[in-house]
């Protein structure tokens, strides 16, 4: 037996294992660079397919991946500008092939922007609610099944306190304005508790004047109106007291100024509410005016835009 020929013979029959290996040898040094370059942010990268079998999928399901990553950082990226920048709260991440923890993933962040958003949605709307005069509105403690806790519910619960306190405010200048001006009942105050800062400054302008038209104004009447002007709103307190002199009227809006006519009853007054008034009328673009005559009682007025005084107390007449 002629061996050397048989193993020729054989070698040469072999199909070429070394050549196909070759052709389908994946480049591990070109799969290295790539994963690096996604491991480091690069997302613009990708594996190019140049064979088949295993190694071509490989290749395509790495760049999958990559794809998949970059889809959804660039949705991200989009939600914030929108969101953050725009101020459209509606916006949510849409990636439509997610599947899985990817899909789980997407829901999540979308689930967060709404729990982000859905309070500050609330606020507007309490605000805007605000604005139109309609004080009853509060932000519920509860949304969309879920009840607020952490800063959320601290926002909340501070917010509907703010609005009971305007709401209360309201209330008490209207029963203020409506008995001493409208049933004459002299001597009525606001009674509003737990009241500070601007609050408590606007509570004592009110009950100043009340305590003002009282002490000129025993024995006579007072007149509450108010006016519609374009988009001022002027309201009138006239009295048919003892009046006051042109020097006196002169020196009532001055600062520092002891000036100040005395009550029916020879009581002096600081003229202290008077300079408050003035100065809140002043800080909403209004003004006041005064006119007065000794022996025929006082007329004061103010006027204010229509937007900063709440419907409540707003009317034809009080």
């Amino acid at each position: 037996m002629n061996l050397k020929s048989d193993t020729s013979e054989l070698q040469a029959n072999k199909p070429s294992g070394s050549a196909e290996h070759s052709q389908e040898t994946l480049d591990l040094k070109e799969l290295l660079n790539v994963l690096s370059l996604v491991k480091n942010g690069n997302l613009n990268t990708r594996m190019a397919v140049t064979q088949g079998g295993i190694n071509g999928r490989i290749c395509e399901v790495l760049n999958d991946l990559t794809d998949m990553n970059q889809r959804l950082l660039g949705e991200i990226s989009s939600a914030e500008n929108i969101i953050g920048k725009n101020g459209n709260l509606s916006k949510r991440i849409a990636l439509p092939e997610a599947k899985g923890e990817w899909a789980q993933g997407v829901n999540s962040l979308n689930n967060l922007i709404t729990d982000l958003t859905s309070p500050a949605l609330e606020i507007a709307g309490m605000i805007n609610s605000v604005a139109n005069g309609d004080l009853a509105k509060q932000i519920p403690l509860e949304i969309n099944g879920q009840p607020l806790k952490g800063e959320f519910l601290r926002m909340a619960k501070e917010s509907n306190q703010m609005l009971s306190k305007l709401r209360l405010f309201s209330m008490e200048v209207t029963r203020v304005a409506r008995q001493v001006g409208s049933e004459g009942k002299l001597g009525e105050q606001a009674k509003i508790k737990g009241v500070a800062g601007v609050w408590a400054e606007l509570t004592d302008s009110v009950n100043q004047m009340a305590g003002n038209l009282t002490a000129q104004v025993q024995g006579g009447t007072v007149t509450v109106t108010s006016l519609s002007i374009e988009n001022m709103v002027e309201v009138c307190i006239q009295d048919t007291g003892i009046g006051m002199s042109q020097e006196i009227q002169q020196t009532l809006f001055t600062n520092f100024s002891p000036a100040s006519a005395t009550g029916t009853n020879n009581e002096a007054g600081s003229g202290l509410g008077l300079l408050l008034v003035r100065d809140f009328v002043a800080h909403h673009g209004g003004s006041i005016q005064i006119d007065s005559e000794v022996g025929n009682g006082t007329m004061f007025k103010f006027t204010v835009p229509a937007d900063d005084l709440p419907e409540l107390v707003l009317s034809n007449e009080i």
